[in-house]
C-alpha cells in the first residue's frame, strides 16, 4: 500500500505541474488580449 500512496502522490503532482502550466498559458494569453484591447489606447495617449 506505500507503493500505491507513492503512485497516487506522484499523479497528483503532475496534475498540478500540468494545471499550472496550462494557468501560465491562460495568463500569457489573456496578456496578449490586454495589450491588444488596450495598446492601442496606450499608444494613443502617449502621443498626446
Amino acid at each position: 500500500s506505500g507503493l500505491e500512496a507513492e503512485i497516487k502522490l506522484a499523479i497528483l503532482k503532475k496534475a498540478t505541474i500540468l494545471q499550472k502550466r496550462s494557468d501560465n498559458k491562460k495568463k500569457s494569453l489573456s496578456k496578449k488580449e490586454y495589450e491588444k484591447k488596450y495598446g492601442k489606447a496606450l499608444k494613443d495617449r502617449k502621443k498626446n
